[in-house]
């Protein structure tokens, strides 16, 4: 029998275990760890091995498939023979030793006694067909009946006790023995034989790793692009063949009372040619170089965050003036980036890349159908540079995708503001790129972002498989734009953002950062200059006053007789614009004093202003009156014409006034017809009981609302926050998340965790209800409910789709789950009995 999990653990001491918890950090989310049963069902949930692999390198992953693909028969010698040792046959077999030590470490492979090796059963549920051949034998069995397990066992002169268990050991560890494999083959009629082997084979050129040759170069496959006609003689064969092979126990039918059979992933292995080998490769390519001038990395980097700080500023200025209009289908299309790029001097790169970093540092935010400026930038626009460039550099840095791709994969358009979702982890492809630079020498920097991005699929080969040479390239682009990265090198900021503390890097920024420009460079050819970052008070004067030409290291504005024409609408006057030019300039250049000036002359002498309501009649004297009525003087009213009076209040208030004051009006049309307003007539009932006839004045303030007028949501929002207050009570403070070093040392001692016993109840009530689940998922949920955290749910629908859902707001109502769908973005209900997972998300407990 393998190793289990559990056993293992209980050999570590608090270092080893603290080791492993700092490799699995997910499985401290939520309810802290009762004890090393639970941590053991933690870790071998398949969403916790989802989370570990995802960040494994090259080799690592292609010793976990190994591992599993082997089943019992794992072991160091049984991996590192069938991994790849072209690449470093020196020292293969001591780097396969270091990364078993490593996957050991991290809890998803298991040593045992002889140096067996067991994979992390949840590794079984994320690689349901290790190395693209087929489920391990041990996923397999467990669906097949005890009976025909045990005609299996005596076929091959086992005595094996009656036991599900027993059984499912004693086949998978002879599944495991290639030379059980290939004996029990080699018993086969030659035409049988014939078949399997034709089958491995087929399946060797259907797995997603390459079929490698004795001296590691890739065989080619064989082209056959013509369909094949139906052989009956050949069919006949083959399913004879496979008969034979669940017979012999070699092959399991893939479905209850089906034809097609199901080979485990141990006889693929066992039957593939003794050339076949996994690629391996224990250390990551190459990626040339080229030598960076190390005094120039802080100048440089400086320069282009000066340089895009500008641009930023350009942006989030122009959309506080002008609100950008968003697709109906979500986002700000090309047309709209391109002319924001062209009013603010700007690229349209730059231009995605600030909408996007503005929107999630909540800069800028969305309104009906505009992109409009959040109140919170006002509060930014008044920080120094360094904080400002500080919050931007942060926020990119967590991107949920890369701003500057204009493009889907399939050539759609892509708008600003819209999820890339072929990229699964931007902050992966960030993480990766700009470590990969910061691990460089000092003094040289990445010469290919080609070769770049094969070191990053070897790095992240499951997050980076779809990566296209675009992203990386894009990726590399945004961090030279904002000074991460300078020639390739990684700079002072870059480290900083790496680091990700918020002092460290202001503290970096503001020695790069030239100061605050509070003046501004007035030119007689009408250009203003304010080298370095402007102050925002400059800014507001030479937006009012000016056309922004170009930001970046100098902004530049250029004064037209359009822009001072927009100042003098505004309210301004020629004194005022060229006071302000003059506080923040000096003396104005007379070039600039003369188009003003000449501005003003031409300026003004048409006169427009608003009317709500115009009174015409033919009668003079009447209007002079009612202009003239002290009861009249809040509507506004002004003289015009003398048969023509406008107010500044709407039509339905001026003729209440004017028939309050006594006098008749009539409402008419554009046209100058009556307008004709008939209130319709309901029945009632008199005081006699007779039918009576009444106008409806509206509603009557004193009556209480109708029965189903309040919102039927809220009404179930709050019967569900009641069902479960009255279940739990006022919700605890949630206990403090254990540390990987404070959990080890309790879990060794064997000792309970100091947060509350409260869960008991719920727990019970939720498997009442209907939630089918594992001890520890149960409990996660119950800590949940219980202190208001969110999780993540697997969930099959009515309909029979399965989705992972982010949930939030939990309330428990009967069998259901009341809660905010972060992916719906709407209150959803969730049957309790089609939940199929539950896991903690970071920082819920």
């Amino acid at each position: 029998m393998p190793p289990t999990l559990l056993s293992w653990l209980t050999t570590l001491d608090a270092d080893e275990l603290s080791t492993c918890l700092r490799l699995r950090p997910d499985v401290l989310w939520g309810v802290p760890v009762a004890d090393l049963e639970d941590l053991a069902e933690r870790l071998e949930h398949p969403a916790s091995v989802t989370h570990a692999i995802t960040g494994l390198a090259a080799p690592w992953l292609a010793v976990l498939e190994v591992v599993t693909a082997l089943g019992d028969g794992a072991s160091v010698e049984a991996v590192a023979r069938l991994l790849d040792g072209s690449t470093a046959p020196d020292s293969h077999d001591a780097d396969v030793r270091a990364v078993i030590d490593g996957m050991i470490s991290a809890a998803l492979v298991v040593p045992g006694q002889g140096g067996v090796l067991a994979v992390n059963p949840g590794a079984r549920a994320v690689f349901t067909a290790p190395l693209a051949f087929a489920p391990p034998a041990r996923a397999l069995l467990v669906g097949i009946p005890a009976t025909e397990l045990m005609k299996v066992t005596r076929a091959w002169g086992m005595d094996v006790a009656k036991r599900k268990a027993d059984l499912v050991d004693a086949v998978a560890g002879r599944l495991a023995d290639p030379v059980h494999v290939r004996r029990v083959v080699s018993e086969a009629e030659p035409e049988v034989a014939d078949v399997l082997l034709e089958s491995v084979r087929r399946a060797l050129d259907r797995a997603r790793t390459a079929v490698w040759t004795a001296d590691g170069t890739e065989a080619e496959p064989e082209a056959d692009d013509a369909p094949t006609p139906f052989d009956p003689v050949a069919f006949r064969r083959e399913r004879a063949a496979w008969a034979w092979a669940v017979e012999h126990g070699l092959a399991y039918p893939t479905e209850p009372y089906s034809t097609s059979v199901t080979f485990p992933a141990e006889v693929f292995v066992a039957l593939a040619p003794p050339r076949f080998c996994v690629p391996f490769r224990a250390q990551p390519p190459a990626v040339p170089t080229a030598p960076v001038p190390p005094r120039s990395l802080a100048s440089a980097a400086g320069g282009a965050v000066t340089e895009w700080l500008g641009a930023a500023m350009a942006v989030l200025e122009l959309v506080a003036r002008e609100p950008l209009t968003l697709l109906q289908s979500g986002g700000v299309g090309a047309r709209e980036v391109q002319r924001v790029a062209r009013s603010v001097g700007a690229t349209t790169d730059d231009v995605r890349l600030v909408l996007e970093i503005a929107t999630a540092v909540g800069l800028v935010t969305a309104s009906g159908r505009s992109l409009v400026a959040a109140t919170e930038l006002a509060a930014w626009r008044g920080e120094t540079p360094p904080q400002r460039a500080r919050a931007l550099l942060r926020a990119w840095f967590g991107l949920p995708t890369i701003a500057t791709v204009d493009r889907h994969a399939d050539g759609r358009t892509r708008p600003a503001l819209t999820s890339l979702a072929e990229v699964r982890d931007p902050t992966g492809i960030r993480a990766v790129l700009v470590s990969a630079a910061a691990d460089l020498d000092d003094g040289v920097g990445i010469a290919s972002t080609d070769a770049l991005v094969e070191a990053v699929r070897w790095r992240l080969p499951l997050a980076a498989d779809p990566w296209s040479p675009e992203w990386v390239a894009r990726t590399w682009a945004e961090a030279e734009r904002l000074g991460v990265v300078v020639d390739g090198a990684c700079t002072d900021i870059g480290r900083a953002v790496l680091r990700g503390g918020p002092q460290d890097l202001e503290a970096v920024l503001t020695s790069v950062l030239p100061a605050v420009q509070r003046r501004a460079l007035i030119g007689s050819d009408l250009t203003v200059v304010v080298p370095g970052s402007p102050d925002p008070t400059v800014v507001d004067v030479l937006d009012a006053v000016a056309v922004r030409e170009a930001g970046g290291a100098a902004s530049t504005w250029r004064l037209t007789a359009a822009s001072v024409r927009e100042a003098l609408d505004s309210g301004l006057t020629a004194d005022a614009v060229l006071s302000a030019l003059e506080t923040i300039g000096g003396t104005v250049p007379q070039p600039v004093d003369y188009l003003v000036r000449d501005v003003e002359r031409r300026h003004g002498h048409l006169r427009v202003s608003s009317a709500a309501t115009v009174l015409t009649g033919e009668d003079a004297a009447l209007l002079a009156e009612v202009l003239t009525h002290r009861g009249l003087r809040h509507l506004g009213l002004r003289q015009v014409a003398p048969t023509v009076l406008v107010a500044t209040l709407p039509v339905p208030h001026v003729l209440t006034a004017l028939r309050s004051a006594g006098f008749l009006p009539v409402e008419v049309s554009d046209d100058g017809s009556p307008v004709v307003g008939l209130r319709a007539l309901h029945p009632r009932t008199g005081a006699d009981g007779t039918a009576a006839l009444a106008v409806p004045d509206g509603p009557d303030p004193s009556r209480s609302p109708e029965v189903g007028s309040e919102d039927a949501d809220e009404v179930l929002r709050r019967w569900a926050r009641e069902q479960t207050a009255a279940l739990l009570g006022s919700p605890p403070l949630p206990p403090r998340e254990d540390t990987p070093d404070g959990a080890a040392q309790r879990l060794v001692r064997g000792e309970e965790g100091s947060h509350r016993n409260d869960l008991a109840a719920v727990e019970d009530r939720l498997r009442d209800n209907g939630l089918r689940l594992g001890a520890a998922e149960v409990r996660q949920l119950a800590h949940a409910l219980v202190h208001g955290l969110p999780v993540s749910v697997r969930y099959r629908s009515s309909s029979g789709g399965v989705t992972v859902r982010l949930l939030s707001d939990l309330q428990l109502l009967g069998g259901s789950l009341f809660a905010w769908c972060h992916l719906r973005e709407d209150q959803r209900s969730f049957t309790l009995s089609r939940i199929l997972a539950i896991s903690a998300v970071p920082g819920a407990g």
